[in-house]
């Protein structure tokens, strides 16, 4: 099974929805940060509930998401067919992987995506300039209280 075929549907969704960020922004790859902000626009995502609960200013955080985007590198056009997955995004989603494998997980959730990659200057520069990112962390495990990633939808169940 390739890294891709291992992602919940809630991560998936979040690289599609930083895809078409990327496709808009004109950006050839696709980042962290656009995946990020896809997290932070999904109102279900786990991320999306875990500002509501510190009661972050996503309005703000969505903002700086998208100027840190703006300063990708731009190509005059790039199209679905073209786009790429950035090296930086899939390293993130390998140390994610090794995450999940440390929690007996079968698929790569949003929580150990974010977990995984909580020391990376794309999560620090942003998000951590609005909530506390080991806060954040005790949330995420608060949220999945030992259980097990073992199916694409088992993300959707962690409060």
């Amino acid at each position: 099974m390739n890294l891709f075929e291992k992602l919940t549907h809630q991560m998936t969704e979040a690289i599609e929805s930083g895809l078409s960020l990327a496709l808009h922004s004109k950006n050839q790859e696709v980042e962290p940060l656009h995946v990020v902000w896809g997290l932070i626009t999904n109102t279900s995502s786990v991320l999306n509930q875990a500002l509501n609960r510190a009661s972050a200013d996503k309005a703000a955080l969505e903002l700086e998401l998208k100027s840190a985007v703006d300063k990708f590198p731009k190509v005059s056009t790039v199209s679905k067919e073209n786009i790429k997955i950035s090296k930086n995004l899939y390293r993130t989603l390998e140390a994610a992987d090794g995450q999940s494998i440390k929690n007996g997980d079968s698929f790569i959730a949003v929580d150990s995506w974010l977990i995984a990659n909580l020391g990376e200057s794309f999560l620090k520069d942003t998000l951590g300039k609005y909530i506390d990112l080991m806060e954040l962390k005790k949330n995420l495990e608060a949220s999945r209280a030992g259980r097990k990633i073992d199916s694409q939808s088992a993300d959707e169940k962690l409060e």
